[in-house]
């Protein structure tokens, strides 16, 4: 069930095209292979789901990173991330092209 929606999921749009799944997602925001992202990329497509047109981090880049930082929150509270790791991926550039 989970794997069906994260295939599905709405995720922006390229002209008429709309961007679905998390796989065409990290391909469309990052120009990379899902596996390949970073955990602040990652955390920033967690984020978008939730209105990928409010937090389009080109139109958006501030809404973008508060958002990014919100759930780099969530993980580092739940143990899903480290110290260290949210340190840095807080700082991080947004990263899309």
């Amino acid at each position: 069930m989970l794997e069906a929606y994260l295939n599905q999921v709405y995720l922006g749009q390229r002209g008429d095209q709309a961007i679905r799944g998390v796989a065409s997602g990290a391909e469309f925001w990052f120009g990379r292979d899902l596996k390949s992202l970073d955990t602040e990329q990652i955390a920033l497509l967690i984020g978008l789901v939730k209105g990928p047109s409010y937090y389009d981090p080109r139109r958006n880049p501030e809404r973008a990173r508060e958002r990014r930082e919100f759930v780099l929150g969530k993980l580092h509270d739940n143990g899903l991330i480290d110290d260290a790791e949210y340190r840095r991926a807080r700082t991080a550039a947004l990263g899309v092209t």
